[in-house]
């Protein structure tokens, strides 16, 4: 395991980032500040730097780390300015909302990314679970009008690659956490690049480190941001129940979105959201952990010259809530995967009992059961596209 912690306090450091010299590999540090050391040997070679908001970054060789040792601990050093009288810093906060605004509209509509993702769905309390592994994409939002407005799922994903869940999914719950995740993701980001300033109030401002953040709240969503100097958005927050443009069966209660702060990517780091299936009066919490971020790359050009493309929107759309479900996998027995469920818990502040009865079954025959009527040829040429989609993505380094 490495941890990184506070130079001067000796706190850990969620939240950090490992990269190399080309930016092209990222990993997550987790809430306490740490980060499998295995990972962190199998992603890189030469040189990595670690580095937070606020802080000095510190490099080290890749080689220098010996598997054979089971902690290292690397402290940063809080990166302070020191301002005099004559120096204080005036700061017109609708200024930096309007750029903000028009930083996030730019990225919006040209960048596309995948990350590689582990997340919990918990329904009522812990006796329903869910934990899956998998990639999440993005490729900008899609404008929906009215309650039952179509939704490109195929703009925001979440592909499962390794999955297990203790329950059966009933006949009137078929309607996917993934597609929530994504419609709040999207109608929260829409909702905020196109509000008046008049409609946003400023709450308040600080320096944190040598970072000058200020935060603001949406009167529309009751939503509150924190925006940095630089314009970059690094955390979407809500207490209290919002209203989206859904239909009147799921109420959305608190969440939490952290993002990447980095120029050119718009990648959350951790989201937190819960909600109520008014029907069955179900209570979920759904948790996410970001954990590899490659460098910028447009997914869509890229599956368009490996696939075509119309059969990934098919594979999306028809398949991407399906998934396999095989708590056997020699993978849920990895020092990996045993890493991120203790990073998990600690992020949720939830532990899960260890003896869970999963229930497994492969996607083909959920299918099946959920509608006899599908064409099995063309479920099976979509399963196999998944498979070869992960494959192809694993290539890249991001398959877990």
């Amino acid at each position: 395991m490495i941890q990184v912690v506070d130079a001067e306090t000796g706190e850990p450091i969620p939240f950090f980032h490992l990269y190399d010299y080309q930016k092209s590999k990222v990993l997550m540090g987790g809430p306490e500040g740490t980060v499998s050391l295995i990972e962190v040997i199998e992603s890189f070679q030469d040189s990595v730097y670690i580095s937070h908001l606020g802080y000095d970054k510190i490099g080290l060789m890749a080689s220098s780390l010996d598997s054979n040792q089971s902690k290292f601990t690397f402290e940063l050093h809080p990166n302070f300015i020191q301002l005099g009288e004559a120096q204080a810093q005036v700061f017109d906060e609708e200024q930096l909302f309007v750029r903000f605004q028009q930083k996030l509209k730019l990225r919006l509509s040209q960048n596309s990314w995948l990350v590689r993702v582990h997340f919990w769905e918990l329904i009522n309390g812990t006796s329903q679970v869910t934990d899956e592994y998998g990639l999440l994409g993005f490729g900008g939002l899609a404008e929906r009008k009215g309650k039952f407005g179509i939704y490109d799922k195929s703009n925001y994903f979440l592909l499962s690659q390794h999955a297990r869940r203790n329950f059966e999914v009933e006949q009137n719950g078929w309607h996917s956490t993934k597609d929530l995740i994504g419609i709040i993701a999207n109608e929260i980001l829409w909702l905020i690049q196109e509000a008046k300033f008049k409609k946003v109030d400023v709450l308040n401002s600080q320096r944190e480190k040598s970072t000058f953040v200020v935060n603001y709240r949406l009167d529309e969503l009751d939503v509150q941001l924190k925006i940095s100097e630089e314009a970059e958005l690094l955390e979407i927050n809500w207490e209290n129940p919002i209203s989206l443009n859904l239909a009147d069966e799921i109420r959305i209660d608190s969440g939490e979105i952290r993002f990447f702060p980095d120029s050119e990517l718009l990648v959350p780091i951790s989201f937190r959201v819960d909600f109520l299936r008014i029907q069955s009066q179900t209570r979920h919490q759904f948790f996410l952990l970001s954990s590899f971020i490659p460098s910028p790359m447009n997914y869509r050009s890229f599956l368009s010259e490996n696939y075509k493309l119309e059969d990934y929107y098919n594979l999306v759309g028809q398949l991407g809530n399906f998934d396999d479900f095989n708590s056997t996998h020699r993978f849920f027995q990895s020092s990996k995967a045993r890493f991120e469920t203790r990073k998990m818990a600690q992020f949720s502040k939830i532990s899960l009992d260890q003896n869970l009865d999963w229930i497994d079954g492969n996607a083909i025959d959920l299918i099946s059961k959920k509608n006899p009527e599908a064409d099995k040829a063309k479920v099976n040429e979509f399963y196999l596209y998944k498979k070869a989609l992960l494959e192809e993505l694993g290539k890249l380094g991001m398959a877990w």
